[in-house]
């Protein structure tokens, strides 16, 4: 019984051990990830993906307002959302064949 007692008083500190181990090494994959993109991506694919970040965030926003004001003019939300959804598809279009390791791909 005693060990069984310790061994459920050491399990905390294992949990806590394992999230901390898990926390650190998400932030190690984060920072590994942002650490290749910056030194292996092109400057061209740079630019393309600041534009796809921005039709994102153009999207949520017109989304946002959406929700908060309403939708009294509808067509117009669809428009807007539409378009920002189809300038992220194009955009993404785009880096698939202004990709250097794609070359095979599109000639």
């Amino acid at each position: 019984m005693a060990r069984e007692s310790a061994a459920a008083a050491a399990a905390p500190e294992t949990t806590t051990a394992a999230a901390f181990n898990a926390s650190a090494s998400v932030s190690g994959i984060v920072s590994s990830l942002a650490r290749e993109y910056t030194a292996n991506t092109p400057q061209r694919l740079k630019v393309i993906d600041t534009y796809m970040v921005f039709c994102v965030a153009v999207g949520i926003v017109q989304f946002v307002y959406c929700g908060l004001v309403g939708t009294f003019p509808y067509n117009a939300f669809l428009a807007g959302f539409g378009s920002a959804v189809a300038c992220f598809v194009f955009a993404a279009n785009l880096r698939m064949k202004t990709n250097p390791k794609n070359r095979a791909q599109f000639p």
